[in-house]
């Protein structure tokens, strides 16, 4: 349905605006929101609400250039935004996100994701239309709008971790000025007349610092995870592209290729090719261009739609779960995120098809209906290698405790760790406020490890928040299901590869005797195999003796 507003709008060619004298700056409505809550200054934003609004509004994010390592949000209203501002009466949110030399790739697209979730969970105190947000920007800036645009559901670019998981970060209409997009398709495509190109293929260049590798030519799979023609699919909003075929800082190349991504998958997009002007040239600010923009962002996002959030049986008291943790094995500490070998060497994910050709899939369902969980629910029921996207990790049982001891249990579900170490819920209706508003969270792999929070985490908000990989679990004597890794993360190990033993929790020489029989083969979900890395081998035997006599497990 149009907002009522616009439908005045969406015929005019706007020439009445152009006689509205441009006044005094506009000043933020919310200045400097903390949209992480880490304090860095490159983690706020400002809200800017048109006066007398008296119902949610679309809103248009602004992210500014600079080649990712420079710039700052405007502190007041721009003015190409103004039209929208005064006559749409849009709500407008200019956002920072990290420099390169903060943090490298994802960190930038992870913050705007992260921005964006942000004011779509607090819809209603900035006024917005949650189901109509678009976003714009410039160079550096049209890069990261065009990954808004493109690169929807990629955990490793979401940012989770940031904050607002449960919120998408989808945006439903895209204005790139002159963004890069293929970093290794540049330092050719310049006009033979530039004096002084921009080189991206060169130690310490911005695109160099941006991903954190000198040769980025060396370095293909991140330069190909920041280009947003890597996730065309044939979902995305519109589109509408700005670029000067005599750019000399970022070739007119970068938009044709997106263009060309874009209309071959049958998206809406509005091309505007300049002839002969440069890189930000006086042109992309004219009253013309303000008005296509503004004409844009109108036809769209007043019928845009909200994608349809999963519904729970007990929607009032529904409680949202937040959670976070690493496997030893599967972390890699440079990229600082868990390889997913476990859920495509061996097909340790159930129902997913593993590499290896002589190891027959794992059954169907989830893993848990077995001793020790003896869990009966049917997550994962039937999933096949079409339900994962690639991020996960593997399957973990949570489950919710009002004491530290296994009969003060009242939930228990099946869920997925991804390589971050988000963990999402095939059914996230599993708490209500009528099991409590206060947990101890236990979480087990089915490799015998099991992990709990030291304390009982309150509930804040209808929202249950815990991150096992910056704090120690649970510490009883000696039992505790975590070790610290040199880079500070705290990461879940096993080494109880015996159950039969009570309490199961023991370590000692009964496992020693399991892995000696069992090394170098494999069952289902591999009981031998300590460090999690879907292989049986020399490494688990140090990690068993480094392990000797510590519990895995968390009280039963």
């Amino acid at each position: 349905m149009i907002h009522p507003t616009f439908s005045s709008l969406l015929g005019l060619a706007f020439y009445v605006l152009l006689a509205t004298p441009l006044t005094a700056q506009i000043e933020p409505t919310f200045r400097d929101i903390d949209y992480v809550g880490d304090g860095l200054q490159n983690h706020l934003l400002d809200v800017y609400i048109p006066p007398n609004v008296e119902s949610p509004r679309p809103a248009v994010v602004y992210i500014h250039g600079g080649g990712w390592e420079n710039q700052t949000k405007k502190g007041t209203l721009r003015n190409d935004l103004r039209r929208l501002y005064e006559d749409a009466q849009y709500v407008i949110v200019d956002i920072n996100h990290r420099y390169s030399h903060e943090a490298i790739w994802p960190a930038q697209i992870q913050d705007c994701k992260t921005a964006v979730r942000h004011i779509r969970h607090h819809a209603d105190l900035y006024q917005i239309d949650p189901c109509a947000i678009g976003v714009m920007g410039h160079s550096s800036g049209g890069h990261l709008a065009a990954m808004l645009g493109t690169a929807t559901g990629i955990d490793s670019l979401e940012g989770y971790h940031l904050g607002y998981p449960n919120e998408s970060s989808e945006v439903q209409a895209v204005i790139d000025f002159f963004g890069p997009t293929d970093f290794l398709q540049v330092d050719w495509a310049y006009p033979s007349t530039c004096e002084s190109p921009v080189f991206y293929e060169q130690p310490g260049s911005m695109v160099s610092e941006l991903i954190g590798c000198d040769d980025i030519a060396a370095c293909e799979d991140r330069v190909r995870s920041a280009n947003p023609i890597t996730y065309v699919n044939g979902d995305e909003p519109p589109f509408s592209i700005y670029h000067g075929t005599y750019d000399c800082t970022v070739p007119a190349l970068q938009s044709g290729l997106l263009y060309s991504a874009l209309a071959n998958n049958n998206i809406p997009i509005i091309p505007h090719f300049i002839d002969g002007v440069g890189h930000a040239a006086p042109i992309f600010y004219t009253s013309a261009t303000i008005i296509e923009l503004t004409n844009f962002f109108v036809e769209h996002l007043s019928t845009a739609t909200c994608y349809e959030p999963l519904s729970c049986e007990y929607a009032d008291d529904h409680i949202s779960i937040e959670l976070y943790a690493y496997m030893e094995g599967p972390f890699d500490t440079l990229s600082r995120q868990m390889i997913t070998d476990l859920n495509t060497v061996r097909g340790l994910l159930p129902g997913q098809t593993p590499k290896n050709s002589a190891t027959a899939p794992t059954p169907a369902g989830q893993p848990y209906n077995i001793p020790p969980w003896n869990y009966t629910g049917s997550e994962g029921l039937d999933w096949t290698d079409d339900n994962y996207i690639g991020t996960e990790t593997d399957w973990i049982l949570v489950s919710f405790r009002s004491g530290t001891t296994k009969d003060t249990e009242v939930a228990q579900t099946a869920a997925l760790i991804h390589q971050d170490g988000n963990i999402t819920f095939p059914n996230p209706c599993v708490l209500t406020e009528a099991m409590g508003t206060t947990f101890y969270i236990v979480i087990e792999h089915r490799n015998h490890v099991g992990i709990m929070t030291p304390t009982a985490i309150d509930v804040i908000d209808n929202q249950l928040i815990y991150d096992f990989r910056w704090s120690d679990s649970y510490i009883i004597g000696l039992g505790f299901g975590q070790k610290q890794l040199p880079t500070g993360e705290w990461a879940m190990f096993a080494a109880d590869a015996n159950q039969l033993d009570v309490p199961s929790a023991i370590i000692d020489g009964l496992d020693k005797g399991v892995w000696l029989e069992s090394n170098g083969t494999f069952d289902d979900y591999c009981p031998p195999d300590f460090n999690l890395d879907g292989d049986v081998n020399g490494s688990d035997k140090s990690l068993w003796f480094d392990n000797h006599g510590v519990y895995s497990r968390v009280p039963k």
